[in-house]
């Protein structure tokens, strides 16, 4: 399997940059544009050919990502997530310009649900669709909706026409304000297309995770560009923050999680394009990690940010309500030793067998980070490490 990416797949991610760039320019006070420039963007990208998927002509799912990537990156507020999905995963829908939503997910269940509760119904003017969804992104800014459904022949995808009678929708609250949610109601609503069993909506579901693990992978890219920026800019006790031993160690962490982030869903992609055996779960691997990765860079690059400031002790520690939350009471003010801290004891939280030790941690680095105060002691710093030019490093010395 070749991850290398060829020079077609490298002129894409390039051209897609550059067109986000002319087109996509948000006012700073309005940053998630208005009803036109959305309108514009998604025409510039349909125009592009970015739905112009399968065949040998078409995009696969590594040019998918390199587009969702690059979305990701300008937090562009348009529906080509569920768009390219449908039209990846069912080839009977590959031609057309209308924009789609993923209808899957239905309320008290989860994404692994194999038993819709959302069914077909035959009538005299042909089958209807009956039931409810939720979490559905941008369905009133699309034209179709590409719902799962249990029918005659099994669990399937059919295709709802979004202003059609008998399609309600509900705005539901949303962490991102680029990914509208919405609850749609199905009484009696006509399909248009569909349904399509067989692998049709295990391959929508592959496609939609991986596309969006590449568009988390290029949200968080384009915030480790803008803190090693601004590391490299903001200055402090005579000298820019970026050279501060603990904040280059920070950001090359950040740097190795962007970097293995986009590699698992490259290998995905490439798994799903070779039809192999474990796409399906290198997909959900690769989702699994990115989010989890994605997620410790957006603490970490907002808490270096915070840490810039004039007063580095009077910040309250970023993320720790997260922390928290991954702690159990018991273990949270267990007293633990950083090599870090010189050997000092400080109380941190401690995550629980079931919790998410990396962000755990993260979260008390930064803590670690954050609270120490930037001021170089005579002949070593607070870590106990002689000042520089020594050459040698003594840990645990007072300083």
């Amino acid at each position: 399997m070749d991850l290398e990416l060829s020079d077609e797949q490298t002129w894409l991610a390039e051209s897609v940059e550059t067109l986000l760039v002319r087109v996509w320019r948000p006012a700073a006070d309005a940053p998630y544009g208005d009803e036109a420039a959305r309108d514009r963007l998604w025409r510039a990208l349909v125009d592009f050919g970015a739905l112009t998927v399968g065949g040998d002509d078409g995009l696969g799912a590594v040019e998918l990502c390199l587009i969702a990537r690059g979305l990701g990156a300008h937090l562009a507020p348009v529906p080509y997530l569920g768009s390219a999905a449908l039209r990846f995963a069912v080839e009977p829908l590959a031609e057309g310009e209308d924009a789609a939503a993923l209808a899957l997910l239905e309320p008290g269940s989860g994404w692994a649900s194999t038993a819709p509760r959302t069914t077909i119904a035959r009538t005299p003017a042909g089958d209807v669709l009956n039931g409810r969804k939720a979490g559905v992104e941008h369905a009133d800014a699309v034209e179709q909706l590409a719902v799962a459904v249990s029918g005659p022949a099994g669990v399937g995808v059919a295709v709802v026409a979004a202003r059609a009678p008998g399609v309600t929708l509900t705005e539901q609250p949303a962490f991102d304000a680029t990914a509208p949610m919405y609850a749609v109601d199905l009484a009696d609503a006509e399909i248009v297309a569909g349904p399509f069993a067989g692998e049709a909506l295990e391959r929508l579901s592959t496609i939609g995770a991986l596309m969006a693990a590449a568009e988390a992978v290029g949200a968080a890219g384009r915030l480790l560009d803008d803190a090693c920026r601004y590391a490299g800019e903001r200055r402090q006790f005579g000298r820019t923050i970026g050279s501060f031993q603990a904040l280059r160690h920070l950001m090359a962490d950040m740097y190795v999680r962007q970097a293995s982030s986009w590699s698992s869903v490259l290998y995905a992609a490439a798994a799903l394009d070779e039809d192999a055996a474990e796409a399906d779960r290198t997909a959900s691997i690769a989702k699994a990690y990115v989010s989890r990765a994605a997620r410790a860079r957006s603490r970490t690059g907002r808490s270096r940010s915070s840490a810039a400031s004039p007063s580095p002790r009077s910040i309250p520690p970023t993320g720790s309500c997260a922390a928290s939350s991954c702690a159990s009471s018991s273990s949270a003010t267990r007293p633990i030793t950083s090599a870090r801290s010189g050997g000092r004891s400080r109380p941190a939280p401690s995550p629980s067998p079931s919790s998410d030790n990396w962000s755990a941690r993260d979260d008390a680095d930064d803590r670690d980070w954050i609270q120490r105060p930037h001021r170089p002691a005579p002949g070593g710093d607070r870590d106990g490490r002689r000042a520089r030019g020594c050459g040698t490093v003594a840990r645990g010395r007072p300083a």
